[in-house]
């Protein structure tokens, strides 16, 4: 069950992350790859975005906080790619 949790969070989700800027592509530059590649760094900036005013505002329990916000943002762009 770990594993398929792993799977989804580290495979499936970057690349419906990376479906949202698939539009915005040339047709000679769509491809899987290309898309689980943008997937992941649209995802690392998502947490960057969340993490770094968690961090400056929050005295206690920010990780918590900010892990909290980035599932709900994860789930919402991989629900929109």
């Amino acid at each position: 069950m770990r594993v398929l949790i792993l799977l989804l969070l580290l495979v499936l989700c970057p690349f419906l992350i990376g479906m949202l800027s698939f539009r915005f592509l040339p047709r000679n530059r769509q491809s899987v790859a290309l898309t689980f590649v943008t997937g992941q760094l649209l995802s690392f900036a998502l947490f960057e975005v969340i993490a770094v005013p968690c961090m400056l505002l929050n005295r206690y329990d920010s990780f918590v906080f900010t892990y909290r916000i980035y599932q709900v943002g994860t789930v919402v762009c991989t629900a929109f790619g």
